[in-house]
């Protein structure tokens, strides 16, 4: 099951009024990658106090002073600026890992997501693209690189990528709603109105944006 982390997005004020008052109130996920394999889980995917990560972050600091070309060190210590929110320190420790190791896509994404919180979605939409290049069936990739596209107001390329999440998960309901606003906005209200029907039972924000704009 994949872990969320809530985080309100900044949506560009190019966007319709009726299209920021669907956003308004469908408070947008970040999505965690599930797809990460066993081995390379780290702190961050764990229950541990503030104060744990910050003696982690100190732990992994002085294996660093004693062996500053341990890649999988800064890995773990970007996981724990990140699950403390510290989402700078976080991109320049994922940044080093990734000189060390370019291919490692699972700091790659996480990087992504740091970068979303900070509101660098340009440079998040870069990262997840490489994701999902390198895996083309990570539904989480596509979806929070969608909500890049959103706000880079490039609702064509978010409905693209929520076509891709509903491809490999058809079932996802965030993706049906918010692909739903992207295609009011690219004035599509049909394939809007449809979208938000087939969630209608699940979601009572569909409910709401029928009601209003599905007459």
């Amino acid at each position: 099951m994949k872990n969320v982390l809530p985080i309100i997005v900044t949506f560009l004020l190019s966007l319709s009024a009726n299209a920021q008052n669907l956003l308004a109130i469908s408070p947008e996920l970040i999505t965690e990658n599930s797809m990460v394999k066993a081995e390379k889980t780290t702190v961050a995917k764990t229950s541990l106090k503030a104060a744990d990560y910050k003696n982690l972050v100190k732990e992994y600091s002085a294996t660093l002073k004693t062996n500053p070309k341990d890649a999988d060190t800064y890995y773990k210590r970007g996981e724990a600026y990140r699950a403390l929110k510290d989402y700078k320190e976080a991109i320049a420790d994922y940044n080093v890992t990734i000189k060390f190791n370019p291919t490692n896509t699972t700091a790659i994404y996480n990087r992504g997501l740091s970068r979303m919180h900070l509101g660098d979605f340009r440079g998040a939409y870069g990262d997840l693209s490489k994701v999902v290049k390198s895996n083309p069936n990570d539904k989480e990739a596509y979806y929070n690189r969608a909500l890049c596209r959103m706000n880079m107001d490039n609702a064509r390329g978010a409905i693209s990528d929520f076509n891709m999440v509903l491809k490999l998960d058809p079932n996802d309901t965030e993706a049906y709603y918010n692909r739903g606003i992207m295609k009011f906005e690219t004035s599509d209200n049909k394939g809007a109105c449809a979208d938000w029907n087939k969630i209608a039972e699940k979601d009572p924000r569909a409910v709401r944006a029928l009601k209003k704009y599905c007459k």
